[in-house]
């Protein structure tokens, strides 16, 4: 065989090799995968992934991986009114978590439960030694109050989400945590939510029933904001968004 032709088969099965590498890992990582429940004060149901934990660039990204499983545990907690546990507080800043769980009390009867950790595609990742920004596009409407109304997996082949960037940080022993989180430009625009990330929770969340109360970080029963709360929020967001 002539040296250029050699060279040429060489180069050819190089090719192969990484071209077929990359197809196996895709395909294995979009395999349906099941995360085992979390057991404690902060019971998280086993989340079933139909189609995998992701597959684009950044999906081993450890600040990625930290906020997916941010994600999981805030959304049990919101689906059992308690923002109490030491895991919440390991994965989230206090104020983020005093936030949701005012939201949740807000909205306890009827409960708008989370049918998994709200689904979300990675834009960007802009991360230092201790600190990270992760913008995604997240899904707009999750929540819901009956299973009929449970977004279905073909709903995140198109369509459009909240353009998001959460921030996060690196603590001494090493582990990471969320510490804020705001929208990456006006809270109305809108990104591509097409190859978002979905999983369920099994077993799914009791929808229809009431949070009976709202716990919040610290352990306190959290009350929804009043009437006049409301309305002051509804005319300083307004201003606050004016240049």
């Amino acid at each position: 065989m002539r040296p250029r032709l050699r060279w040429f088969v060489a180069a050819l099965v190089v090719v192969l090799v990484v071209v077929g590498t990359g197809l196996w890992r895709h395909q294995r990582a979009r395999a349906p995968v099941t995360d085992p429940p979390i057991t404690g004060e902060l019971h998280v149901p086993s989340v079933y992934w139909p189609e995998g934990r992701g597959t684009g660039r950044w999906d081993r990204d450890p600040w990625v991986i930290a906020l997916r499983h941010a994600q999981v545990l805030r959304a049990a907690a919101n689906n059992q009114g308690d923002y109490s546990s030491e895991l919440l507080a390991e994965a989230f800043s206090v104020e983020l978590l005093r936030r949701d769980a005012r939201d949740t009390a807000q909205s306890a009867d009827p409960a708008y439960y989370m049918p998994g950790p709200r689904p979300f595609v990675v834009l960007e990742v802009r991360s230092h030694a201790d600190t990270a920004h992760v913008r995604v596009c997240s899904a707009w409407s999750w929540t819901t109050t009956e299973e009929e109304y449970v977004s279905q997996l073909d709903e995140f082949r198109s369509g459009s989400g909240s353009d998001v960037t959460w921030e996060l940080e690196r603590r001494a022993d090493g582990t990471r945590r969320v510490v804020d989180v705001t929208f990456t430009g006006d809270m109305y625009d809108r990104c591509p939510i097409a190859g978002a990330v979905v999983g369920y929770f099994d077993p799914a969340p009791p929808y229809g029933e009431p949070l009976d109360a709202v716990l919040g970080p610290d352990g306190r029963v959290v009350e929804p904001r009043s009437v006049r709360e409301r309305l002051l929020d509804s005319f300083a967001r307004p201003l606050e968004e004016e240049p």
